[in-house]
């Protein structure tokens, strides 16, 4: 499967459904603003709208992927992309962990959202240093 990677945005490249080559979406603030085709074609998706027709946030948007597409990030851009990904899953993980500790916990009286939130942060600290946390 590694013939199908993109090394100009660091993804792998997929093929489903009616597509006919193998290819990933250009996203710019979560929104998919073109395809790149392993080809090497870029698609843009709002590219049959003429610069009359299309609304400003819009031509913002294709020229920040046009921007992201010239301007390769550095190893040390995806080492930070990487660290704030795996911070935000802790973070989910501990907040999923703590809220199901605490109705399990405290299953006759109602869940306070300062006892899922302190109970989070001792679960996130565990997550982090891999040791036992003493609650103060």
């Amino acid at each position: 499967m590694a013939e199908h990677f993109c090394n100009e945005h660091q993804t792998k490249f997929f093929k489903g459904g009616k597509m006919k080559s193998f290819a990933h979406p250009i996203e710019v603030n979560g929104q998919t603003v073109g395809w790149c085709n392993e080809d090497g074609e870029k698609v843009s998706k709002l590219s049959a709208q003429s610069d009359s027709e299309m609304l400003p946030e819009h031509k913002e948007v294709i020229e920040k992927a046009k921007a992201s597409v010239s301007n390769e990030m550095t190893k040390g851009d995806w080492s930070e992309k990487d660290r704030t990904t795996r911070q935000s899953i802790q973070r989910q993980t501990s907040l999923k962990a703590a809220v199901e500790w605490c109705i399990a916990k405290h299953a006759t009286e109602p869940v306070k959202t300062i006892m899922v939130v302190t109970v989070a942060g001792l679960f996130e600290a565990y997550l982090e240093n891999g040791v036992q946390v003493e609650k103060k």
